[in-house]
């Protein structure tokens, strides 16, 4: 089965959350278990060929006089996953997700249905990932410029954000050939209609990135309005863990780290939270409940919650260690909090990938108090390691990270609440000071789960076989 996974981003390359990663990890376990998979991706600036041994293999292609491309391929690291990078215009001179979005990723998702035959390669399968490339199976089914062969084609579209839905006016999707007829019945408004929505209607296949915010799209508030678009899909909407490339992500053998471990030999560990609490410039002090968090600064990830208990939880033998950017607001009281509690909390206000591992490396606990978390992969990384996660149970953190004793996994709460979050902190501090053998039992457990993206395969290969059955 040939396969075009078509994504926003894709790490090394281009990265700005979890979608990133995923566009890496799943792609290569498929191919491992005998799919032909492939990725598309746009060229942005900072993209270097010479960097990342790419071959201009198409040079400017187009699908209207005004709309050429070139395409570039490479291949994913440590793979044989060949990945394509669209180079327009469109692209250049902006972020992934700044200048005018609406335009780029229409390119993209237009573009995408003629890369198979550029390259050669017959996809089976169109697989879109967000409202970014939702568009996709809407251009092969409803637009004057594709055949009927690539209507019969079969598409999939995952959501990892619900969150974002991708307004879009209705005359953008008219310029490129697209039936009003078709559309129009989805329209939020006289004049647009969301991507995202598009997507769900037109695709075979709408999956999501865990069985539990699956159920939280359906029956909450976190669908954002589509909640019974996706219902209306039936069992053609599932949701699949998302996983982790535990071969990337491994403590014996990261390069970041001052000193490598393992679950057979822990020593390094102690070292790498000596390295944390020098670099974050916070006191020596193996007793310190070194407490970690990597995420964007928005309301999304539960700042609120936590910066207003951070006062409380000072007071306890605790430090923390938070690495992120985002909102300026949450940005400024985290920064003022730290000058308050200068002995206590390290702030980097900063996208650093490396620094990322040293916290996973250095912390003895790993906080996620996010309001709503479509999977979440930083508790798969803290525990592989060997930070203990504390989590909001919503979405995929409630799929991961278990405080039942026969299959803990972490700590977690239950309302987003300050309060609540306090207590959860507290029970681990507890755990960790008064039980130190049993808190390194839970540490060398968790390092052994298995959230490897082979372990998910599974799924998807019941999923795929299912789609082409039908």
């Amino acid at each position: 089965m040939k396969i075009l996974w078509i994504a926003a981003e894709a790490f090394p390359f281009a990265k700005a959350g979890g979608l990133g990663d995923v566009s890496n990890g799943l792609p290569k376990a498929l191919k491992k278990a005998g799919f032909d998979v492939r990725v598309l991706i746009p060229k942005y600036d900072w993209i270097n060929p010479d960097k990342h041994s790419l071959k201009l293999i198409s040079k400017e292609a187009s699908f209207r006089k005004s709309d050429s491309f070139s395409i570039w391929q490479g291949f994913l690291p440590k793979s044989d996953v060949p990945i394509y990078f669209l180079e327009a215009s469109v692209f250049s001179g902006a972020g992934i997700y700044e200048g005018d979005e609406v335009k780029k990723f229409l390119f993209l998702s237009e573009a995408a249905l003629l890369l198979p035959n550029i390259v050669g390669w017959d996809a089976d399968v169109f697989h879109a990932n967000d409202w970014h490339t939702a568009t996709v199976p809407v251009f092969a089914r409803a637009s004057s410029m594709h055949s009927e062969t690539i209507a019969r084609k079969k598409f999939i579209l995952t959501i990892h954000n619900m969150a974002f839905q991708g307004s879009i006016p209705l005359i953008e999707y008219e310029r490129r050939g697209i039936d009003k007829s078709a559309i129009e019945k989805f329209a939020d408004t006289a004049d647009s209609v969301r991507a995202l929505r598009l997507g769900i209607h037109f695709s075979d296949k709408v999956t999501t990135v865990s069985p539990t915010y699956a159920r939280e799209i359906v029956e909450t508030e976190w669908g954002f309005g589509l909640q019974q678009d996706l219902k209306s899909k039936g069992k053609n909407f599932v949701g699949i863990l998302n996983g982790i490339d535990s071969e990337e992500w491994d403590p014996s053998t990261d390069p970041n780290l001052v000193a490598n471990y393992s679950v057979n030999n822990m020593e390094g560990k102690s070292e790498c939270k000596v390295a944390l609490q020098q670099e974050a410039e916070l006191p020596i002090d193996s007793s310190a409940f070194l407490i970690g968090l990597v995420a964007r600064m928005t309301s999304q990830k539960g700042f609120d919650i936590l910066i207003d208990s951070l006062p409380l939880l000072f007071e306890e033998n605790i430090q923390m260690v938070v690495l992120g950017t985002g909102e300026r607001d949450i940005e400024a009281s985290l920064l003022k909090i730290q000058q308050e509690w200068e002995d206590k909390l390290g702030v980097f206000l900063k996208y650093d990938e490396g620094l990322s591992r040293k916290i996973y490396a250095g912390t003895d606990a790993f906080l996620i108090p996010s309001l709503f978390e479509p999977c979440g992969l930083t508790q798969m990384y803290a525990m592989r390691y060997g930070s203990v996660p504390i989590a909001h149970r919503v979405g995929g953190l409630a799929d991961t990270v278990f405080e039942d004793k026969e299959k803990q996994t972490g700590f977690v709460f239950e309302e987003y609440s300050s309060e609540d979050l306090y207590s959860a902190v507290c029970r681990a501090l507890e755990r960790y000071l008064e039980n130190p053998d049993s808190w390194i039992g839970l540490v060398k457990k968790i390092m052994q789960v298995d959230n490897s993206w082979e372990s998910r395969v599974p799924y998807w290969k019941n999923l795929l076989h299912d789609l082409i059955q039908k």
